[in-house]
């Protein structure tokens, strides 16, 4: 099982350098709408649907949406599609729980699929953003502030975790994790601050160094969310993954899970950092 991790690993990140460093720019939004795709063709599995043409018909659906999102130029949509992505993950973990488990939530095929569209959308639509409106190294730092705190929990959880951060939801998370996370996350930005890389990522515009390193943080913190909201929807569907697209890593969504909130959050911020 190792190896096969280890060369899907290995694959993605050249992948993923080809498409940052050497594709031109203009093919990032389709790049983007290729993995919008498969992660929409593995949310109906969250919910136990195994229809073939029912998954493509609404990943067909959710491309059009950042498609049109995109191409009307509606970035600012994703200040609706924050609101409602926060309420859903609040409550949702909050009742599940709450309940200890034995609660089943948005299992309504409507609600369902209307909260993928969201969650898809806002994660397309950021991923084009980031990049088209700010720059590759804007979307870089979003996105490593998710995994600097993914590899802090990870480390400081099994060194120290003691308090549960969500039993019920996702049983290896603790709060000491959560803590080593950010004080991680709270170095790698004071480190960028502290090498003129501010500078450049905010294209010479004069930033509040506090409030860089408080969004930061926030949206550390919140990417938690995103994890435990996938996690709930697959406790409650019996599932360990979303698909077995990646081997040895499951999904498209296993790996984006925290980065489904994480990247429109920050964008949000940034806009307002900036401003």
């Amino acid at each position: 099982m190792l190896m096969p991790r280890i060369l899907t690993a290995l694959v993605l990140l050249v992948l993923a350098g080809l498409a940052l460093f050497v594709a031109d720019e203009s093919w990032w939004p389709y790049i983007v709408l290729g993995v919008v795709a498969l992660a929409a063709w593995e949310w109906p599995n969250l919910y136990g649907m195994r229809a073939e043409m029912l998954k493509i018909s609404y990943s067909l659906v959710v491309v059009s949406c950042v498609w049109s999102l995109w191409q009307l130029n509606l970035a600012s949509w994703l200040y609706g599609l924050v609101f409602i992505q926060l309420l859903a993950i609040g409550f949702g973990v909050w009742r599940y729980q709450r309940a200890q488990g034995q609660v089943y939530l948005y299992q309504n095929i409507y609600v369902a699929m209307a909260l993928g569209a969201i969650f898809i959308s806002a994660l397309g639509l950021a991923l084009i953003e980031l990049r088209l409106a700010y720059s590759v190294w804007v979307l870089l730092y979003a996105m490593a502030l998710v995994w600097i705190m993914d590899s802090g929990a990870y480390f400081a959880g099994r060194q120290w975790g003691k308090r549960k951060l969500a039993v019920y939801v996702s049983p290896g998370k603790s709060w000491e994790g959560v803590w080593g996370g950010l004080a991680l996350v709270a170095l790698f930005a004071l480190s960028v601050i502290l090498s003129g890389g501010l500078d450049y990522l905010s294209a010479g515009q004069d930033l509040n160094i506090i409030a860089f390193v408080g969004w930061s943080l926030v949206v550390a913190f919140i990417s938690v969310g995103g994890d435990l909201f996938e996690s709930l929807l697959k406790r409650q569907s019996g599932i360990k993954d979303s698909s077995r697209l990646l081997p040895g890593h499951g999904g498209v969504l296993d790996r984006v899970d925290s980065l489904l909130i994480a990247l429109p959050l920050f964008w949000v911020g940034w806009v307002w950092l900036l401003a």
